[in-house]
Formats: C-alpha cells, sequence, structure tokens
C-alpha cells in the first residue's frame, strides 16, 4: 500500500507541475494563439496606475480614475485598462507602471484587450498641459494658477488646464483642450465629462435625445461646447463664413449677440452647413419641438449669404476683372488661402454697385445685425485706416481715392492736406517749366548767322532749310517729354473725381500762370551785329 500511495502522489506531483510548465505567460508571450482571451487582472491593473500616480500624482491618468471612482463608472474610457492605456500608449510609457502594459499590448500581439483599449480621445500630454498652464498664467493671473507654480502633487493638471480654459476658451493655449473636449471625441460625452469640459453637471434627462422634455427648457449648451464643435467644422472646411465670424468676433473680444458662440454655430447649422458632423449636437438639440430656449435665441445674421454662394460671387467679379483678392480665390473650388467671406466683402466695399454684390448689400444692410455689431469695419464698412478706396466716376468728396500710385492713399486728414498741397506745388512747377522752355525756344530762335549754316533741302515736298542737329535738340526734347508726364499726371488727378484735388490742380495752375506767365513774351535782346 505505502508503494501504490508513493505511486500516485509522484503522479499528482507530476501532472500539476506539468501543468504549470505548460501555462503561457501571456504578459512576456502576447503573441501565442492561446493568449487571444487573455484578461489582464483588475488587480493588475489597479496597482500599475496606483504605481504611475505614485510617481506623478499630477498625471492626467490620476484625475481620470479619481473622476471615474466618483462616478462609479468602469465602462468607455473609464475601464480600468483603458485609463492604463492613457497614459502608456500617449503619455508616460517609459515609467515602470507601464511594463506589463507594454509587454501585454506589444506589436504582435494576439491579446484582443489591447485592441479594446477606449483612450480619451486627443487627451495632451502631462507635459503639454503643464506647459498651457504656464503660458496662461504667464498672460494673466487667473483662477487655478497658484496650483501650478510648480509641477508637484498640487498641480493636478487636467483640473487645472481645464479650470482655465472652461473661463476663457477662446485662448490660443486652450486648442488642445478644445479638440479634447469636441463634441465628436468621447471625453465630451462621457459621465466625468463636467469639471473637464463642462462646467455644468450633466442633466439628468439627455436634452439631446429628447429635446422636447421640460426639464429641458432651460438647458445651456456651454460655450465651451460650442466652441469645441465650431472648431470640428472649421478643420473640415476653413474657409467657411463661421470661421471668418469666429475669428472677428475673438479680436474683438466680442461674445454677446451675432457673436456669441451658439449663434455662431446656428449660422452654419441652420443656414450654410447643416449636414457636417460638427452640425449633430445643434441638430438634435434645436430639433423640431425641442423646447430648449437657448434655441430660440440664436442670433444668426440677417441674409448670410452661404459660403458656396460667397465664392460664386468671387469667382463671378474676378472673371470680369482683376481686382485685390481674386488672387486668394484662383481655384474653381474654395481652398484654405480663400477666406470666402472677406475676400468677398472687400471686393464689393471697393465697387458695391456690382451685380454680385447684391447679396452683400442686403447682409449690411443698415438695418440688419452684422452692420450694426462690433465686426462691421471687418465685412460691411471698413474703417479710414484699412479701407479699399473705391472707384467713382463723378465728382465727389472725402479723402480717400487713389492719387496716382497704389501706395498714395491719404487715411487721416493731415496726410489729405499733404496731399492737396503736393499737388498744387506740382501744378506750379508744371507752369514754371512751360515758362522755361518758352523762353529758351524764342532765345533759341534762328538768327540770320545761323540760317547760312542750315543745310539744305532740294526734295520738292521738303524744298527748303532746317537748322543743324546740336544740344539744344536734346535739351528741347527732354523739356517736352517733362511737360507731357507733368500735364498728363495732373490729368489723371483731376480724373480721380476727388473736388479738391481738382481744385488743387486748378488753384496751382493758376497761381503758376499768375506767377510765371508773363515771362512766356519774353523778347530776346537783338544786337547790332545780329
Amino acid at each position: 500500500m505505502k508503494v501504490i500511495s508513493g505511486l500516485l502522489f509522484f503522479i499528482l506531483i507530476s501532472c500539476s507541475l506539468f501543468l504549470v510548465q505548460g501555462q503561457v505567460d501571456c504578459v512576456t508571450n502576447s503573441s501565442d494563439a492561446s493568449c487571444t482571451n487573455f484578461q489582464y487582472p483588475l488587480a493588475n491593473i489597479t496597482a500599475d496606475i496606483n504605481n504611475l500616480c505614485g510617481s506623478m500624482p499630477y498625471m492626467p491618468v490620476c484625475t481620470i480614475q479619481q473622476s471615474c471612482n466618483q462616478e462609479s463608472s468602469t465602462s468607455g474610457i473609464c475601464d480600468p485598462f483603458s485609463i492604463l492605456g492613457d497614459s502608456c500608449l500617449h503619455d508616460m510609457p517609459g515609467m515602470s507602471g507601464c511594463n506589463n502594459f507594454k509587454k501585454l499590448c506589444a506589436s504582435g500581439s494576439v491579446v484582443e484587450q489591447c485592441s479594446t483599449v477606449d483612450s480619451v480621445t486627443d487627451l495632451p500630454t502631462t507635459m503639454k498641459m503643464w506647459a498651457n498652464i504656464k503660458s496662461i498664467c504667464n498672460e494673466m493671473t487667473m483662477t487655478g494658477c497658484e496650483k501650478c507654480t510648480i509641477l508637484n502633487a498640487t498641480c493636478d493638471v487636467l483640473t487645472v488646464y481645464s479650470t482655465l480654459c472652461l473661463a476663457m476658451p477662446e485662448m490660443g493655449q486652450c486648442a488642445n483642450w478644445t479638440q479634447m473636449c469636441a463634441s465628436s471625441g468621447n471625453m465630451a460625452s462621457s459621465p466625468i465629462s463636467s469639471g473637464i469640459c463642462t462646467d455644468e453637471p450633466t442633466p439628468a434627462t439627455d436634452c439631446f435625445t429628447n429635446p422636447s422634455d421640460p426639464s429641458c427648457a432651460d438647458y445651456v449648451y456651454t460655450a465651451a461646447n460650442a466652441n469645441a464643435d465650431i472648431l470640428n467644422l472649421c478643420k473640415s472646411m476653413p474657409y467657411m463664413t463661421v470661421c471668418s465670424i469666429q475669428k472677428s468676433c475673438n479680436q474683438e473680444s466680442s461674445t454677446s449677440g451675432i457673436c456669441a458662440p451658439f449663434s455662431i454655430l446656428g449660422d452654419s447649422c441652420l443656414h450654410d452647413m447643416p449636414g457636417m458632423n460638427g452640425c449633430s449636437n445643434f441638430k438634435k438639440l434645436c430639433a423640431s419641438g425641442s423646447v430648449v430656449e437657448q434655441c430660440s435665441s440664436v442670433d444668426s445674421i440677417s441674409n448670410l449669404p452661404t459660403t458656396m454662394q460667397l465664392f460664386a460671387g468671387i469667382k463671378s467679379i474676378c472673371t470680369e476683372m482683376a481686382m485685390d483678392g481674386c488672387e486668394k480665390c484662383s481655384g474653381n473650388s474654395p481652398t484654405t488661402t480663400c477666406d470666402v467671406l472677406p475676400v468677398y466683402s472687400s471686393l464689393c466695399m471697393a465697387m458695391p454697385d456690382m451685380s454680385q454684390c447684391a447679396n452683400w448689400t442686403k447682409m449690411c444692410s443698415s438695418s440688419g445685425q452684422l452692420y450694426n455689431s462690433q465686426i462691421t469695419s471687418d465685412y460691411c464698412v471698413a474703417s479710414v485706416a484699412d479701407a479699399v478706396p473705391i472707384m467713382r466716376m463723378y465728382f465727389h468728396t472725402g479723402i480717400l481715392d487713389y492719387i496716382l500710385f497704389k501706395s498714395w492713399v491719404p487715411r487721416t486728414d493731415r496726410q489729405f492736406a499733404g496731399s492737396w498741397f503736393a499737388i498744387f506745388f506740382f501744378a506750379i512747377f508744371f507752369e514754371l517749366e512751360k515758362t522755361l522752355r518758352s523762353i529758351l525756344e524764342k532765345r533759341w530762335t534762328p538768327n540770320k548767322k545761323d540760317s547760312e549754316d542750315n543745310n539744305l533741302i532740294n526734295s520738292s515736298f521738303l524744298s527748303g532749310s532746317y537748322p543743324k542737329f546740336s544740344y539744344r535738340d536734346i535739351i528741347r526734347g527732354c523739356l517736352h517729354a517733362i511737360e507731357l508726364t507733368c500735364s498728363y499726371a495732373l490729368m489723371l488727378v483731376a480724373m480721380t473725381f476727388n473736388v479738391a484735388l481738382f481744385f488743387a490742380v486748378i488753384a496751382g495752375v493758376l497761381v503758376g500762370n499768375i506767377l510765371f506767365g508773363r515771362y512766356r513774351n519774353y523778347t530776346p535782346r537783338v544786337t547790332c551785329c545780329e
């Protein structure tokens, strides 16, 4: 019996050792076919995240894990393995807490769990967030800056960065945050978006799928979300009208009226490009039957032409004549260089009477919102400093006109006064030059002695004599050219049809003639020998 018992014990031990030795370690050999369904244990994932956050507690994954725990969420971006992936795939893959993840999900891995990682779309790295925080806080003092004077445990970079950008989403340093919180991403639609992408808790009722619910009446689609949607639109079509409007509003630091982000979004989603992905939330929220009051307060620009209408107008104008701005839209379809709204507006401000500018005239009606907004100077009434002179073929007043050269455009009263006197004295010089030429011609009138040296012509058609070539002919030609140049230049100034400039020419000619005209009756002194 002892022999049999010993034999059975030996067999059991051998089988156990065989099973242990036959089990594949999927962490170190993730390409083995038997590892397809392997699941990295939750305890190990938690230990790895704790390892990471123990070394760098300010990392974004630490904040994400805390937020997910508070929301009791373990799916989507809150799946622990996905949280670990946020760091090990995109942020700090070199840290020891990522060793197992990198082995398990190395190139050639067959572990299906690796392909299910739901990383946060466009999540900035720790150092990128830190750099943006420092840049913002160096420019201005904002709530949250005091937490990140140095990068340590008190500086929760994701929370601080989000707080700063929720306060002022239009800052250039918030571009990464805007991308992360875009409505098409997974952060904005997650249970932890509040405090990161929005400064409001998610409503109990989903107002996007059920905007007719009475509880949605006071729902407000935040400026951050609206800006994220606009960015989405402008990524696809940077030449769209709403992209230009948003730029102008940002330059004027205006966020009300037609410059309210939700109104800018409405300009595209209601009238221009409603089929684009960036309009999906707007269309759901403001669908037929919606009770969301924000939808009824959209201050869209009256008679704003669509992007393609503007481009068609530009092409039609530029086909008829070459104007400044046409070179930006030379293709058969809009491109990133063809900012259609500014180009179309500049063409129509230069020649508003063109038939192709009918849409511009409606858009810039004095009773419309655009004309009465802070950005009117960009599209309807340019400031004198930026305006393009209008070609008016009739007498008019004002100071804005081209004077002979593209660069000679008086834009202030002083510049115009200087131009007036320049033309006035130029006209006097013109009269002086004519008088000088007249005097020289009389002095050069051939006398008897000169006639004896003339060349004779025997031709029946040109019979007679003519003076020999001399230096006088060169001087005569130069003076004639100067006189002709001055004459045409003054004529072109008069043809600006600017009343003041026209009379600058007349006044200069008048004064010049009074001063020098009598000398044209000069008679050379004749000596006895001549």
